[in-house]
């Protein structure tokens, strides 16, 4: 994927997200670091819930502790749900 990402972001006018699950499935730190692993570094973000049906409010928190755990690069100290 990571490859894949840069290929794709190297045309011109084009976006990349990349899935990061939903907060029923992978805990945090394994979301944070599979999105890293990907190249979610080079892509234009991640996006959550895409086929789930999870509550709007966990999802932010979700996706709010990714953030901060992909920035932190500690994925075995996250915060988790």
């Amino acid at each position: 994927l990571n490859y894949s990402v840069d290929a794709i972001k190297a045309q011109p006018n084009i976006y990349v997200y990349l899935d990061g699950t939903h907060s029923a499935w992978l805990n945090v730190g394994d979301s944070s670091q599979r999105l890293v692993r990907a190249g979610v570094d080079n892509a234009d973000g991640f996006y959550l819930n895409a086929s789930n049906y999870q509550f709007t409010a966990n999802l932010v928190q979700y996706g709010t502790w990714i953030s901060k755990c992909i920035a932190s690069g500690n994925y075995a100290g996250c915060a988790n749900q």
